[in-house]
């Protein structure tokens, strides 16, 4: 079983209130129900960026279409923060992980501190955008196996590097979306 299977399986099992055997046949979105949902899911995935050091392409966070064996499968192309930059990585990701969280639990608040604090979080969110688009910048050059797959597809695309991480923003706004609609 390959670390991502397992890692993906344990957290899940973790997370939900009934205990299950995760089959590497199983298809995600058969996973959810009470016990377990869809910002269980978001979760897991953000801790494997955490734990494994790569980023997970927004679109990979929408197929639960996939079985969990799938799904590690892509998740081991993903190309791996060198040691030497991982720190920065994981302040990056723990520290939108965190405004995240605080951005959902004030959204509806309407007070003027309110505001003004989510107008710092959005600010704070463009920086880390900023940061993450120089490290991933510097991967892309340094990366030694040749161009990562999901990035040859999207340069194949036309899509430059500095659009890809300039929608990091986007793809945390758009987890908070899938969040808000679950709960």
């Amino acid at each position: 079983m390959s670390r991502y299977l397992y890692t993906m399986a344990t957290l899940l099992d973790y997370k939900s209130e009934v205990k299950n055997k995760y089959s590497p046949e199983i298809i995600i979105s058969d996973l959810f129900n009470d016990h377990l949902t869809e910002v269980d899911w978001i979760h897991t995935l953000c801790e494997l960026e955490l734990v494994y050091g790569f980023e997970v392409p927004d679109e990979l966070f929408d197929r639960t279409d996939l079985t969990l064996k799938e799904y590690a499968y892509e998740l081991s192309q993903l190309p791996v923060i060198p040691d030497n930059q991982y720190e920065e990585f994981f302040d990056i990701k723990f520290t939108s992980m965190k405004l995240t969280q605080r951005f959902i639990e004030i959204e509806t608040k309407t007070d003027e501190e309110s505001l003004r604090e989510k107008n710092e979080i959005n600010q704070q969110f463009d920086l880390l955008t900023d940061q993450l688009n120089v490290l991933l910048g510097n991967i892309l050059v340094n990366w030694g196996g040749g161009v990562p797959p999901l990035i040859q597809i999207l340069l194949n695309n036309e899509v430059r590097c500095q659009s890809i991480c300039a929608s990091y923003r986007k793809i945390l706004e758009g987890r908070i979306c899938v969040i808000r609609r679950i709960l």
